[in-house]
């Protein structure tokens, strides 16, 4: 064993130690730690609310307000763009409302900050290491002007009952074609209430992901660049593009600010509107 570790190489010796050092307690003891750490800042600040960056966020605090999703190619060094399918608008919103928000989460030994730090101004992230005042943006919501008592249809994920579509979707990780297969169905059915001046209310079990998608086809394929609905004939006149999806799914992210759309289902929505075009 002696002769084993005397000539154990550098490289094999540091591997070992970095097992032992990721066991399951030791892992388990620092989410402890680090969870009393969060309790203890949240304290603090009690008006600021929680915050969990998904997903290894949420095992830090028993009480979150809400929760965002920033990845690590979200704000790379001189990157401070935003990936449009999780643009994480009700956090600016809920910071604006509340004075500000703490999110939590957490990273790897060695990075500086954690993901969610890397999109963050370096004049706040100086300030807010110092106890310094950080300028706020102000929120406030806007009055809708869509009368509450017009009838409403609805589409929601998993036939056709009366004014209701109920559609069958799969994960784009389990079937990478069932909302593409199922979109048909849905644009006729939002075309066909639409006509007669109705709402629609697009509904999936998270809210967060197909139901974005499903707004995003009816808004590009029978709606025109300004937002109003012309029964298709902007869309049939031009070409889909991604540039197209974006801009839209921007426009989207604004009234449904938890949106996080997967890239399997955006992909299926742009490959139906870019073949609907070509046969236009």
């Amino acid at each position: 064993m002696a002769d084993d570790t005397a000539s154990m190489s550098i490289y094999r010796a540091s591997r070992t130690i970095k097992r032992k050092q990721s066991s399951m307690f030791n892992s388990l003891s620092s989410i402890h730690e680090d969870s009393i750490f969060v309790s203890e800042i949240a304290q603090l600040w009690p008006e600021l609310p929680l915050v969990a960056n998904l997903r290894c966020g949420l095992w830090y605090a028993k009480k979150l307000h809400s929760s965002c999703y920033f990845k690590s190619t979200d704000g790379h060094t001189n990157n401070l763009s935003f990936n449009t399918s999780r643009l994480n608008l009700h956090v600016a919103s809920l910071a604006g409302q509340r004075g500000g928000c703490m999110i939590v989460d957490s990273t790897r030994k060695g990075k500086r900050f954690p993901d969610i730090a890397n999109i963050v101004e370096k004049d706040r992230v100086f300030r807010s290491q110092r106890g310094q005042n950080a300028p706020q943006v102000s929120v406030k919501p806007k009055k809708s002007n869509q009368s509450q008592d017009q009838p409403l249809d609805i589409i929601v994920q998993n036939g056709i009952s009366g004014d209701l579509l109920d559609s069958e979707h799969e994960d784009s990780k389990f079937d990478r074609f069932s909302l593409q297969r199922n979109l048909p169905s849905a644009l006729n059915f939002a075309e066909l209430h639409l006509k007669k001046g109705k709402r629609l209310a697009v509904c999936c079990n998270s809210g967060e992901d197909i139901s974005v998608c499903i707004c995003l086809a009816i808004l590009i394929s029978l709606y025109n660049v300004e937002g109003a609905y012309d029964d298709g004939r902007f869309f049939k006149k031009a070409r889909v593009t991604k540039l197209d999806m974006r801009q839209r799914l921007v426009f989207v992210c604004k009234y449904i600010v938890n949106a996080r759309p997967s890239r399997g289902n955006i992909k299926q929505v742009y490959n139906f509107l870019a073949g609907q075009s070509l046969l236009n």
